[in-house]
């Protein structure tokens, strides 16, 4: 995947030195769009989405070209406050543009007579990415320096890849979730109910994946989700980067029983995440699942992996399912009081329709997601909701 270029005054003095043209990922703008004109909103949204359809790239207001040669010069801004401007195209994007294209960044570079405002458009999977009317969409994509409209076989092809990627990862949670109840891992997990949670790159089923580097994984495992936070066992693995509690279970007993794992995180070379938890306890002579735990361990997941794995190079969306596995005879209490009515799954595993993050969501996007998947399980035990949500949507976290 391309990387965009570091840009500050020294590359575009070298870029007006050097005659450097457009190309594929870099529109030169001799000026901002005009406040209020239709016809310059509708450029802007175009070349937008045409960056995003294709590799990504990068649009640089304040550089000219001169006609005949395409050679860039310098047309600085100055009639409007880098603030204002910023303010003003972002409101527009997030606006007019769908789906909404995350991972946008808007940079000034101050030069002599005013600034250049660079808009960076990641490389993306998505879209594909459109603006206009319900009843007029308009796709458009970059081809070399020219903006053009998506064919139609184009077009179609777009919309296949994206479902048929979906598809292809959601078959693989699915083959993993049944070799969870079968009881197939790479250690003995504690015989109960587990929380299996899987968050795959999408970007992984729409290309050849890369590898990330075990490395920088390794490096930074701490700020890896897991479901206990004291003396882990990290290990590289053929699979990847494995996060075990094998070694805390035999120190703390000599039960043949216990001594099987809590759980571990599976970090796969390809970047998919796999975590596989015991979700069982007692209180009092009641077999329970901790709530507070549960919904807390699920909503760290979904809000800290993806930035997790942008860091380790894997950008796009995300597909995120989360199941309660063997829950037959464990009771999910009432409130948030273990001393609370439990009340028991209407089956024995309780698999959640698999959902999509969208590229670089906000903390309160991830939280809708969340609590939509939280909310399904605790009706899955008979409850009404997930009670670690306020009805605004704002997490409560628990004691």
């Amino acid at each position: 995947m391309p990387r965009r270029p570091e840009i500050d005054k020294e590359y575009i003095d070298n870029l007006i030195a050097g005659a450097v043209p457009e190309d594929q990922g870099m529109d030169y703008k001799r000026e901002l769009p005009k406040k209020g004109d239709k016809s310059d909103r509708d450029d802007l949204l175009g070349d937008v989405c045409a960056l995003a359809n294709a590799t990504g790239g990068t649009l640089l207001y304040g550089i000219g070209e001169v006609s005949k040669e395409r050679t860039p010069i310098l047309t600085p801004i100055a009639d409007e406050p880098y603030d204002e401007a910023h303010l003003r195209l972002h409101q527009q994007l997030d606006k007019l543009i769908e789906p909404r294209i995350h991972g946008l960044e808007f940079q000034r570079i101050d030069v002599d007579g005013g600034y250049v405002l660079a808009l960076h458009v990641p490389s993306t999977f998505g879209g594909p990415y459109w603006f206009g009317d319900e009843g007029k969409k308009r796709f458009k994509v970059r081809r070399g320096g020219r903006v053009t409209d998506f064919t139609y076989q184009e077009l179609r092809a777009a919309f296949d890849r994206t479902a048929a990627a979906t598809t292809r990862a959601r078959e693989w949670i699915r083959t993993r979730q049944n070799d969870h109840i079968r009881g197939e891992s790479w250690r003995p997990l504690r015989e109960g109910p587990l929380c299996a949670i899987h968050i795959l790159p999408l970007i992984n089923y729409q290309q050849e994946p890369e590898e990330i580097d075990l490395k920088a994984a390794t490096n930074i495992w701490q700020r890896i989700p897991k479901p206990w936070e004291d003396s882990p066992r990290v290990d590289t693995n053929f699979d990847g980067l494995c996060i075990s509690s094998l070694e805390r279970l035999k120190s703390l007993t000599d039960d043949v029983d216990a001594v099987r794992m809590m759980g571990y995180v599976q970090l796969y070379r390809d970047g998919a995440y796999e975590s596989l938890a015991y979700a069982g306890s007692r209180w009092a002579d009641t077999k329970i699942v901790p709530d507070g735990g549960l919904a807390h361990y699920i909503r760290d997941a979904i809000q800290r992996v993806p930035d997790v794995l942008y860091d380790l190079g894997k950008e796009g969306s995300f597909l995120v399912s989360v199941a309660i596995l063997n829950a037959t005879g464990y009771g999910l209490p009432a409130g948030r009081q273990f001393d609370q009515t439990p009340q028991y799954a209407d089956r024995p595993h309780l698999i959640v329709p698999a959902k999509v993050l969208g590229e670089r969501e906000t903390p309160e996007e991830k939280d809708k997601t969340t609590r939509k998947i939280l909310d399904m399980i605790w009706q899955g035990f008979g409850l009404s909701r997930c009670p670690y949500f306020k009805e605004d949507g704002t997490w409560i976290q628990p004691r």
